[in-house]
């Protein structure tokens, strides 16, 4: 099978190159049906959700469901780590992730790689953008800093397996009934020093006012576009992206920072199923998800910091040198690929917009 050209109805590669942990407590949200539309296009992924919920309608081959309530993957949790876990609420259970390998060795049985996600995503064709870096890379991670834990992905070792035992405190850290983001500060040290890590900005995480655009500025798209598979956005389109995380979106909050957001009114039209031999489009904005017409361009590469057309790569560091002035923020902006910091974001504010 040509894995990079595809319809919807492909069934999924067996065995697939990696599985993908999608933990979710409650109802599914709003947007499900075009998120498993999403993960339908890469048929060599395998992505397998765990909850409380039945099965989601429309389940592609390649995405499985394990049906689990919070009370019983604490107990597993708890019993397989050796830590008290009662009181603990959903948002915890992002603190377990990097020992998911562990808690559900039958899932990453036989697959080469895993990983886990969040589901306020929907992916691009992610399959082919990642297939080439598995051969030479044992951690795939879509942000420099920190870890990517919206999607990533793990060579399936034991090493790798159980690296998050290394991370300093893990078990303060898990073992503590609040959320402490132990994927994304302890375990993101330890990940980050393993000798095969393949780690670049993707802009896959928009809107953090913290992290900048591709040509380095704030002026972050208004519209995505993902089209039978493919993934687009305004203000790049010669640009094809890996996947776009919406958590600004989904939630008026995020890292402490107030955002725009979709609302009660905001409107998700995603149909059931689409017509035979048809290209199914569907923007996303502010206002929702509705259909539309396939974008018109065909992008030419990927979206991430190598790729990026000599203009808007000195575009961007001209940005990015200015914002290390005005903050005196110089490593996060340089080093890490950051706009600049949280704390360098409200001197900003300060100074130049009141």
């Amino acid at each position: 099978m040509n894995r990079t050209s595809h319809s919807f109805n492909d069934s999924a590669v067996s065995p697939p190159l990696a599985v993908i942990f999608v933990p979710y407590f409650g109802p599914w949200p709003r947007w499900m049906r075009l998120y498993l539309k999403s993960c339908a296009f890469n048929p060599s992924l395998r992505w397998h959700l765990i909850g409380d919920a039945g099965a989601p309608a429309g389940m592609p081959a390649n995405v499985t469901f394990q049906h689990l309530s919070l009370e019983a993957f604490f107990k597993r949790a708890g019993d397989l780590l050796g830590l008290n876990t009662s009181g603990m609420g959903a948002y915890k259970v992002c603190d377990f992730r990097p020992a998911f390998a562990e808690l559900f060795p039958e899932v990453v049985a036989g697959h080469a790689f895993w990983g886990w996600g969040d589901i306020d995503v929907v992916y691009g064709n992610i399959q082919r953008f990642v297939e080439p870096l598995l051969n030479d890379h044992d951690v795939i991670s879509f942000m420099q800093m920190p870890f990517s834990n919206h999607t990533c992905f793990l060579r399936n070792t034991p090493r790798l397996t159980g690296l998050f035992r290394e991370a300093t405190g893990w078990q303060a850290d898990m073992g503590n009934t609040q959320h402490t983001a132990f994927d994304d500060h302890a375990y993101t040290r330890v990940i980050h020093n393993e000798p095969r890590v393949w780690r670049q900005e993707c802009f896959a995480t928009p809107y953090l006012r913290w992290y900048s655009w591709l040509d380095g500025s704030l002026n972050f798209p208004a519209r995505w576009i993902w089209s039978n598979g493919r993934l687009t956005a305004s203000r790049a389109r010669a640009y094809e992206f890996v996947y776009f995380h919406f958590m600004t979106w989904k939630g008026r909050r995020a890292n402490g920072e107030t955002y725009p957001c979709w609302t009660d009114e905001s409107v998700f039209e995603i149909h059931d199923t689409p017509a035979p031999g048809s290209v199914e489009s569907y923007e996303l904005t502010l206002s929702g998800i509705r259909p539309c017409a396939p974008p018109a361009d065909r992008p030419r590469r990927f979206a991430m910091i190598e790729t990026l057309s000599f203009p808007l790569k000195w575009e961007r560091r001209v940005r990015m040198a200015w914002a290390c002035f005005i903050t005196c923020d110089w490593s996060r902006a340089l080093v890490n690929g950051r706009l600049f910091s949280a704390a360098g974001w409200r001197r900003f504010n300060e100074r130049f917009r009141g």
